[in-house]
């Protein structure tokens, strides 16, 4: 039997430069091996694993997990010296390869010095983030269920979690002491047709939920429930984070099973003391918090469309990813400017915008002609 160590990371694991006396290690096979006389250590190549493999714990340590790498002490019961260098071995693994170190015999998990989930930029008169927006009118999340919408953001990206949250700034609530059936609670009770106040944790800058009281036509036109989570960009420059937000788009679009989604650089924000506030320079996203006017025009980063937009847009879906009846159009890296309505084409002139300046002070709103929605207005 062996004690076994694994390292979680965010890179694979190469050869053993960096370990305790790396010249003591031999290649053996796919692994390598330090050898003593009583005992001996094995570090194995690392293998792919895929989001689901990791386990919650580890993922919320973390961002961008995608390989496991194991090391073997044998036999089970080796001298401390041994230990101890097997654990000075995995620490130095995971410090190179930004990874977190698992002790399965004793369910502990250990962070290397000089290791962060995120490093917290300075402050900055001209911070972006990335917006990734959703908009629904049917499914659990219309229908003022949030639970699975929370599970994602717990798993996956807890920063997304209220800290604190209510009905006013600043919110009355401590989420860490309120607990989340409280939250849900809150939101299912205060949340329609008002604003709920949410403050989440760097990266994550601002959390938007909004849930009209009726969904559909209004007098002052049509509202659709939506979803806004905004992130600092600058995660995306450091490991794992990309990997991470870009799963996390996925995992959101299939709780939310919105119409239409998608992921945008928004720049112009003030960032002081974990803070993002609006400047006259943030750039405003052409869909106006739950008042739906129509597809509109990129550049984005990512796209989804679920049903009517997928069957209405047949050379999006053509061009784009299907995964259980939605379709994703994603480009490659979200920290430059890459557009993807450049290769999936602008929305049919029918459903696009007629006015991407459709703010709430502009009424009446201008609608596409092909609306596939229903009435637009009550009288």
């Amino acid at each position: 039997m062996s004690y076994d160590l694994q390292i979680w990371s965010v890179h694979p694991a190469s050869a053993p430069e960096g370990l305790p006396t790396p010249t003591t290690w031999k290649a053996n096979d796919q692994s390598w091996m330090h050898e003593r006389r009583d005992w001996q250590v094995v570090f194995g190549r690392s293998v792919k694993v895929l989001p689901e493999d990791v386990p919650e714990a580890i993922a919320q340590t973390l961002p961008g997990i995608a390989y496991l790498t194991e090391l073997n002490l044998s036999p089970i019961d080796a001298p401390e010296t041994a230990r101890k260098f097997l654990s000075r071995s995995a620490t130095a693994i995971a410090k190179a390869i930004h990874g977190v170190v698992f002790d399965a015999q004793a369910d502990y998990v250990t962070l290397p010095s000089g290791i962060k989930r995120f490093a917290r930029p300075g402050a900055s008169e001209s911070a972006n983030v990335i917006s990734m927006s959703w908009w629904f009118i049917e499914g659990p999340a219309a229908r003022g269920e949030f639970g699975s919408l929370l599970d994602v953001l717990k798993a996956e990206l807890p920063e997304g979690l209220p800290r604190r949250y209510g009905s006013f700034e600043p919110p009355e609530h401590v989420f860490a002491e309120t607990g989340r059936e409280h939250f849900l609670t809150f939101l299912s009770e205060q949340l329609k047709g008002k604003i709920v106040v949410w403050y989440p944790s760097a990266p994550v800058s601002h959390v938007h939920l909004g849930l009209p009281d009726n969904i559909g036509a209004s007098k002052r036109g049509f509202r659709s429930a939506y979803f806004t989570l905004d992130v600092d960009a600058e995660a995306l420059s450091q490991a794992g984070w990309q990997p991470a937000l870009k799963h996390l788009w996925h995992s959101l679009s299939h709780v939310l099973q919105p119409f239409y989604g998608d992921v945008r650089t928004r720049i112009g924000y003030r960032r002081n003391r974990g803070r993002y506030w609006l400047t006259r320079s943030t750039e405003r996203h052409p869909v106006t918090a739950w008042w739906w006017c129509g597809l509109p025009r990129g550049p984005a980063h990512a796209v989804v469309l679920g049903k009517p937009y997928a069957d209405l847009w047949p050379a999006f879906a053509s061009s784009a990813v299907a995964e259980s009846g939605l379709v994703f159009a994603d480009s490659d890296d979200w920290r430059v400017a890459q557009d993807v309505f450049e290769w999936v084409g602008e929305p049919p002139s029918n459903l696009r915008q007629v006015n991407q300046a459709n703010w709430p002070d502009v009424v009446p709103r201008e609608y596409p002609i092909n609306w596939p929605f229903g009435s637009l207005r009550l009288p």
